[in-house]
């Protein structure tokens, strides 16, 4: 079977509606950014004009785009203009915006409809399940299953494939009313069985969750005499977050750490520069961005290094695989990236929704850019989907590359081996007694 549709579908937060927001490799800031006095009518054919309008003429001023005339987004509003005008649903109008825009290749040029944007985004709590998929032909896969979210707890593993219920889709639909407990149909290998699992959501913003499965990847393993730190890390936008992991996750006592940049949709440059400080004692490269510099130098970590990449690292995400590459501190493993860093800002239309647009060049220190070409790996490594039941070759080329660069001796005191994995943030309830760790 050939992949049908390559689009994952987010169950993060797919049991309440809503849209997350993609990965900058700067924060946005948005112009004028409140969209308060709008007054286009999207119901209307008059409307729909005027927000067209609108964004031809935010894309003349502010688009900094340099493709080929095949990605040209004005263009492609133009070709399908009459087809955007006839379509009287709302949700089927800003479906085929975004789609419009999708099929130009450009990363960082989206609509956020009104409500429903990247700044409200975070203001919502969903029910969220803490994993991906992808549909095959006509069938659903998991992608992806964030470490110590309710799939990953129930044993949701990448590679299951969802089966429908009766007419029900296995797409994870809002629960009804009352209910607190999804149940999945799963089959794990193409000969076996399928089995029920049953998942209780968690309620939280999108931004908690990438945080949250952030500290929960934090671990340490052993291979023979040696320790090796991993995380993956999901995000460069949590300032608390990168905080945390410079001053809390302390890999001193690893001997090779790993980090995952699988699935990390980017965020700020500056937060990805504060993490690779911690990767060498050199001045390391500087990254160019809406006429600043940022450099980033680094401090204390000089010890063998693997990064981990796919088609779903982005932005600022790119841009640290790619300054650890430029300037050898690791060697990167996985799938070309996606090729999507271009600096973006977010412009109000007419209709109350918000343009994101990508306004500036992001250049690495030797002029290049990643946007369109992403960054290449060292080792070239696919993790299979169909029924791979949570098989990861990447992780496992990562520990043979460390393997072959670390020289451990055969045995090391009982002391040197501390802890297996890093401990997770407890909260604590008014008391100051200890409650169960976050999931």
């Amino acid at each position: 079977m050939k992949p049908k549709s390559l689009a994952a579908v987010l169950l993060i937060m797919s049991l309440s509606a809503g849209c997350a927001a993609r990965g900058t490799a700067g924060r946005p800031g948005a112009a004028g950014d409140s969209a308060t006095g709008a007054h286009a009518d999207t119901a209307t054919t008059e409307g729909r004009a005027t927000v067209l309008d609108a964004m031809a003429t935010i894309l003349a001023a502010e688009y900094v785009g340099e493709g080929s005339p095949a990605q040209d987004p004005a263009a492609h509003l133009v070709a399908r203009r009459d087809e955007l005008l006839a379509l009287t649903d709302m949700g089927a109008f800003y479906a085929a915006l975004n789609e419009t825009l999708a099929d130009t290749g450009i990363g960082h040029l989206y609509v956020f409809r009104a409500g429903r944007d990247l700044f409200d985004r975070d203001k919502l709590e969903d029910r969220m399940v803490g994993a991906t998929l992808r549909q095959i032909d006509d069938y659903f896969f998991v992608d992806d299953v964030w470490e110590g979210g309710p799939a990953a707890l129930a044993g949701l593993r990448h590679g299951d494939q969802l089966l429908p219920v009766g007419e029900s889709s296995p797409m994870l639909d809002p629960l009804p009313p009352g209910k607190d407990r999804l149940r999945l149909w799963v089959r794990r290998t193409r000969e076996s069985p399928p089995f029920f699992l049953d998942i209780t959501p968690v309620a939280g913003d999108t931004a908690w969750y990438l945080a949250e499965a952030t500290r929960a990847s934090l671990s340490r393993v052993t291979m023979g005499a040696c320790r090796i730190g991993r995380v993956h890390l999901r995000t460069f936008a949590d300032e608390t977050l990168v905080d945390e992991l410079i001053t809390g996750a302390d890999f001193d006592d690893s001997d090779g750490l790993i980090i995952d940049l699988r699935g990390n949709g980017g965020g700020e440059i500056r937060l990805a520069g504060e993490i690779l400080d911690l990767l060498t004692r050199e001045p390391s490269v500087w990254i160019r961005y809406e006429q600043r510099s940022y450099p980033f130098p680094a401090t204390s970590w000089n010890l063998p290094l693997v990064v981990l990449v796919d088609g779903r690292t982005r932005s600022a995400a790119e841009i640290f695989a790619a300054a650890v590459q430029a300037r050898g501190l690791g060697t990167i493993i996985g799938t070309t990236t996606a090729g999507q860093v271009l600096g973006s800002r977010l412009f109000p239309l007419p209709d109350g929704s918000r343009f994101l647009v990508p306004v500036s060049q992001v250049l690495l220190a030797d002029g290049e850019s990643l946007e369109g070409r992403g960054v290449i790996p060292d080792v070239s490594s696919e993790r299979p989907l169909m029924f791979a039941d949570g098989d990861d070759p990447p992780m496992a080329h990562a520990m043979e590359v460390l393997a072959q660069q670390l020289a451990c001796p055969e045995e090391l005191p009982a002391e040197s081996f501390p802890q297996e994995t890093l401990p997770q943030e407890i909260r604590t309830d008014d008391a100051g007694d200890s409650i169960e760790p976050v999931p």
